[in-house]
C-alpha cells in the first residue's frame, strides 16, 4: 500500500511545505531540515515497512520577498501613517513557488516626513529578515505665499487692480519655493 498524498498531507502537518511532482519518483519539497521525520511517512510497502525507494528531497525556502499589488494610497502628506490596504507582499521561494506573506512589517511607516520616498517591507523566516520597498509620494503643505515683485502701487478711485508685474511665490514644507503665476 502507497500512502496517498491526502494521507501523508495528514501525517507531515506542520512540518513544512511539500508536494508530488508525478506518482514515481516521488519529489518531496520540504523546508524543515528534520528528514528524519518526513522521511517516516514516506512510503509503506505491502507488509507495512518503510520505504524511501524513488524519492528525491529538496529543500524550498522562500529567498526574497516581492510587491505584487501595491497598496491603495500612495500619496501621503507630512504626519500621516503609511496605510498598507490592498498591499500584497508575495514569498518567492527557490523553486519559484510564490505564496502570500501577511505577518509582515512596516519598519519606518510612521509619521510620515515630506523626504520620505519608500516605506520598508520587511518579513523575518527562519532567522532571516527579508525586505522589499513600497515607494509612495509626499505631498508638500504650503507655508507661506510672498508678493517678490509688486505690481502697481498707485491708483486712482475706481480704477481696477492691476496685477501685471506682480510676481508671487509660494514655500512648501518640503523646503521648495515655486512661483505661483494664477
Amino acid at each position: 500500500k502507497n500512502l496517498t498524498s491526502i494521507e501523508l498531507s495528514r501525517n507531515l502537518e506542520g512540518i513544512g511545505y511539500y508536494a508530488f511532482t508525478s506518482p514515481v519518483p516521488r519529489t518531496i519539497y520540504y523546508t524543515s531540515d528534520n528528514i528524519e521525520a518526513l522521511s517516516k511517512y514516506c512510503d509503506v510497502d505491502e507488509n507495512g515497512e518503510e520505504y524511501l525507494k524513488n524519492l528525491t528531497f529538496e529543500l524550498v525556502m522562500i529567498e526574497s520577498i516581492a510587491i505584487s499589488k501595491e497598496a491603495d494610497k500612495l500619496i501621503y502628506s507630512d504626519g500621516e501613517n503609511f496605510d498598507p490596504t490592498g498591499m500584497v507582499v508575495e514569498g518567492i521561494y527557490n523553486n519559484g513557488r510564490k505564496v502570500e506573506i501577511t505577518d509582515y512589517q512596516i519598519l519606518d511607516g510612521n509619521d510620515l516626513s515630506s523626504d520620505k520616498e519608500y516605506v520598508t517591507i520587511s518579513y523575518t523566516i527562519d532567522g532571516e529578515t527579508l525586505t522589499v520597498m513600497q515607494e509612495i509620494q509626499m505631498t508638500a503643505e504650503l507655508l507661506a505665499i510672498y508678493i517678490v515683485k509688486e505690481p502697481k502701487t498707485k491708483y486712482v478711485e475706481g480704477e481696477n487692480f492691476d496685477p501685471i508685474g506682480m510676481e508671487v511665490v509660494a514655500t512648501y514644507s518640503d523646503g521648495s519655493i515655486r512661483k505661483i503665476s494664477d
